[in-house]
């Protein structure tokens, strides 16, 4: 087309040009489009991203929030019953943001993933220490009285370690060193682990990654059973319904991953090996 385009998230995968008031138009059309079809809650992707800024990170910028807060006024015009979730997977001072600004009613989305509470589960199965969920969950900010939380252990993405660097040093561990762990943990790579995870979107430049994998797989279910070790089996069964119980009394609206509520493991046609190091992983030929 010999056309420039950006790409946040793969090259594969075009930004829209919300410069473009025909893009708004569209998006806007589609939007009324599933309401006229019954939808009640209607899903916003990657909303940090909705503005992009040559020089900037393109993420939480102040267009991405005019940006919703129009969207919700159309949709208020002509589908007012219609909620919107924010998929805005950022910092929690952040993530409030994305319920607007207004102190009592939400001008932009009424709900939002609470992705720092899921992040904070994760760390406590690994450490067994609830040390950090409990720092993490007393610094959340206040949410606005008509916004909610979608609580959720596990979803169709990747598990971000999306903590605030604070809350780690507070919690007696150095970030980076950390998060490290973290990877090493769930993918397998620590010696004392039975979770059977995935790297996914490494940062070579950083060390950063994200984890992919059925919750089952993760909280050890799936080692247990190839063990053949009743007890493992057990203890990976009680976590699996200690974070079903901790999303189902945190407060909002919780979320169960299809799959995830009956001890679905990984994938079987995609490879069990155990890497020695989790960059390793990176180093296999990409799968089908």
């Amino acid at each position: 087309m010999g056309k420039w385009v950006m790409t946040v998230f793969n090259r594969y995968q075009w930004d829209l040009n919300y410069n473009n008031p025909a893009v708004f138009i569209e998006m806007i059309d589609i939007i009324l489009f599933w309401a006229n079809q019954g939808a009640d809650i209607v899903r916003l992707d990657a909303v940090a991203f909705l503005w992009k800024k040559i020089g900037t990170t393109s993420q939480n910028e102040r267009e991405a929030h005019l940006l919703l807060q129009l969207m919700k006024d159309c949709c208020q015009v002509t589908a007012p019953g219609v909620l919107f979730i924010a998929e805005a997977i950022v910092a929690p001072v952040e993530i409030i943001k994305y319920f607007g600004e207004d102190a009592v009613i939400a001008k932009e989305c009424e709900i939002a993933y609470n992705a720092t509470f899921m992040a904070l589960l994760w760390d406590a199965v690994a450490t067994r220490n609830a040390k950090l969920l409990d720092l993490g969950i007393r610094n959340l900010p206040s949410k606005l009285d008509r916004a909610t939380w979608l609580n959720y252990i596990r979803c169709h993405d990747d598990i971000g370690l999306g903590f605030d660097d604070r809350d780690i040093h507070l919690a007696g561990y150095e970030p980076l060193a950390h998060r490290r762990f973290l990877i090493d943990y769930f993918t397998g790579a620590y010696d004392d682990s039975p979770a059977r995870g995935r790297p996914f979107g490494v940062n070579e430049k950083t060390g950063d990654a994200r984890i992919s994998g059925t919750l089952a797989s993760l909280v050890g279910l799936e080692a247990a059973l190839e063990a053949d070790d009743p007890e493992a089996i057990d203890r990976a069964i009680q976590i699996i319904l200690l974070l079903h119980g901790m999303i189902l009394s945190f407060g909002g609206i919780p979320l169960l991953y299809y799959g995830d509520e009956i001890g679905t493991l990984n994938e079987p046609q995609l490879p069990r090996r155990r890497p020695q190091g989790w960059r390793q992983a990176l180093d296999a030929p990409p799968e089908d």
